[in-house]
């Protein structure tokens, strides 16, 4: 008979992940905002689990140009964890809608080093489902990294 690698699983053991999301109705919060998730994560096997918070508010700033903010905020705990890692990411973003061009300011908190990281993105979308950026990352450190970057995505 055929045996799969890994450890056995006992019968009827837990397995998998249960997650569930809250999405808040447009303008909820204090902040009104327009898109606000709330995300609960359990993994009863590796005993880890998360909840996270996330929000976005747009501005129309006149009839072609745009302004948002989003915030996400992470806290991810496993059994053993006397304190939980957490992550945050804060961008604006200022979109121009007849070139199909955007401009992005973020800021991100890595839970391997605890620090900051800022970055800065210019984003051209040059066709449908096409569009080309150009990044740079960790701007305050001395190890600055520079990126262009093409991506293609179509839904169907």
């Amino acid at each position: 008979p055929a045996r799969s690698a890994g450890r056995a699983r006992a019968s009827g053991a837990p397995s998998g992940t249960i997650w569930g999301t809250v999405v808040m109705p447009r303008g909820s919060g204090v902040l009104k905002w327009d898109t606000t998730e709330i995300r609960v994560q359990v993994n009863p096997e590796s005993k880890e689990r998360s909840v996270s918070f996330s929000g976005r508010k747009v501005w129309k700033l006149g009839k072609l140009v745009s302004a948002s903010l989003e915030d996400s905020y992470t806290l991810t705990s496993a059994d053993d964890d006397v304190v939980p890692d957490w992550t945050a990411l804060n961008a604006v973003r200022v979109d121009f809608a007849p070139t199909g061009t955007a401009f992005v300011a973020q800021n991100n908190r890595d839970p391997d080093d605890g620090d900051w990281h800022t970055s800065l993105r210019a984003e051209q979308q040059i066709a449908d489902g096409f569009s080309i950026a150009a990044s740079l990352d960790d701007i305050a450190s001395s190890s600055a990294s520079k990126s262009v970057i093409a991506s293609f995505s179509r839904r169907w």
